[in-house]
């Protein structure tokens, strides 16, 4: 009698739970709709600003114990910065003139509020979370491990070559880096499937993927350093370090890199000695922005304006989309300038590059593809806290440590480099080694 009160109740709480959860997406549905119909007269950007703000906190609350997604809405939060300054402060989003204009940042913030408000329509509640790497089925040849310690290694050494800060170049590293450099993290997501718990297996890749981080910071960059932290914090330390740390590591982390970025673009003053506390502020003047969001909120208002000013026209667009999927299998090589949104036309229309992910979408298939964007975010995040599937695992992890780059410059990644997992990673699996798997 006990278990089935017990049942009817988990079933009446389960009801009651999806029963209020679609009242909260309809009530959403409707401020939404309501706020779009508004004329910019009646403050209709800083509305939207307000309720795309809110769903993002709802999306902090509903991941918040799951430490990975949280960190990853806490970086899609600090992209309605801009626009809250631009139409708040009247500030400026960023140093270029062409389309840098409120009618086409307005649209980006609609755009973006719709793509966070299609992620929380598509996305489930979080129930009794299991860490990945406790879902996850590892391998145990050795031979398997330490070979993509050499495939890493190579990627490392020929995908990023030329002068480091060390050399003087500063602020002006002359390097030459290719896209193989943070590739390397396949073969890192691929190496922890063989570490089998083994700890000597465990420090020989930490101690290569310290290298490997302090190179990329040493020839300016911080994006495939990032990355490779978040992986090996999925995969080795999600269920060891407690999240309240992991939040006070990554509040650290985010200040560090900021200045890192603020030294790196002035490292003359710095080195004069005149750098001050002001320096750091995300206001480097009344007039504009000089922030990476700013930047990446004028190139998705870019895309804008050349829709409204006929250069990306229907048959443009549609092409885009064609050749973007088309690149997505080919390697260095676009059949068009379409291929990139973030670089076509930039000779004439200057941006600082990149883009939201939703706004690419919107280019190819109007508001239809914002939707499609945030399903798709939704179901990838889902896969992350309930598969089982080891390929699935490994694509999700993938996915959700390189949002720094699918989500701000160019969503190609989520489906490039995250979705080249699935042939590689089946190949290390049918290569059967015959000799004994070491020990080490």
């Amino acid at each position: 009698m006990i278990d089935k009160l017990s049942i009817t109740k988990n079933i009446e709480e389960l009801s009651t739970s999806v029963s209020n959860r679609l009242l909260e997406r309809i009530i959403y549905f409707l401020i939404f709709i309501i706020i779009t119909l508004m004329s910019p007269a009646y403050n209709q950007p800083k509305l939207l600003i307000i309720l795309t703000y809110y769903l993002n906190i709802r999306l902090l609350i509903q991941y918040r114990n799951v430490v990975p997604v949280f960190i990853f809405f806490l970086f899609s939060f600090t992209y309605i910065t801009p626009f809250f300054y631009h139409f708040y402060f009247g500030t400026k989003v960023a140093i270029y003139d062409s389309f840098n204009e409120s009618r086409y940042l307005g649209e980006v913030i609609l755009i973006y509020c719709l793509f966070l408000y299609s992620i929380f329509l598509f996305s489930k509640p979080v129930v009794n979370y299991i860490f990945l790497r406790q879902r996850f089925t590892y391998n145990s040849s050795g031979t398997k491990f330490y070979f993509s310690l050499i495939i890493i290694l190579l990627l490392a050494i020929f995908g990023l070559q030329g002068e480091s800060l060390l050399n003087g170049a500063y602020g002006h590293v002359d390097k030459q880096q290719s896209t193989l450099f943070e590739y390397s993290l396949i073969f890192i997501a691929i190496s922890y499937t063989y570490l089998n718990s083994k700890k000597n297996r465990i420090k020989i890749l930490l101690i290569l993927l310290f290298l490997i981080i302090a190179k990329d910071l040493l020839f300016g960059g911080r994006i495939t350093s990032i990355q490779i932290i978040l992986l090996t914090y999925i995969f080795l330390y999600e269920d060891k370090i407690p999240k309240l740390w992991v939040y006070l590591i990554f509040g650290i982390g985010f200040v560090s890199m900021e200045v890192f970025n603020t030294i790196r673009s002035n490292p003359l003053l710095f080195l004069s000695g005149n750098f001050t506390y002001k320096d750091f502020f995300i206001l480097k003047n009344n007039e504009y922005l000089m922030t990476n969001q700013g930047d990446v909120a004028h190139a998705s208002a870019r895309m804008i304006g050349l829709i409204d000013i006929g250069i990306l026209d229907f048959e443009n667009r549609i092409s885009s989309l064609f050749y973007y999927i088309i690149s997505i299998f080919t390697k260095g090589y676009t059949f068009s300038d379409l291929g990139s949104l973030a670089l076509y036309k930039k000779e004439i229309y200057q941006s600082g590059g990149g883009g939201l992910m939703p706004v690419y979408f919107f280019v190819w298939l109007s508001y239809w593809g914002v939707i499609l964007a945030g399903y798709i975010v939704s179901k990838i995040v889902n896969i992350f806290i309930t598969s089982n599937n080891s390929y699935l695992l490994l694509y999700a992890a993938l996915v959700i440590s390189t949002y720094p780059r699918w989500l701000a410059y160019d969503p190609i990644t989520m489906f490039k480099l995250c979705g080249y997992i699935f042939p590689i990673y089946f190949i290390f699996k049918i290569f059967n080694v015959k000799s004994k798997s070491t020990t080490l």
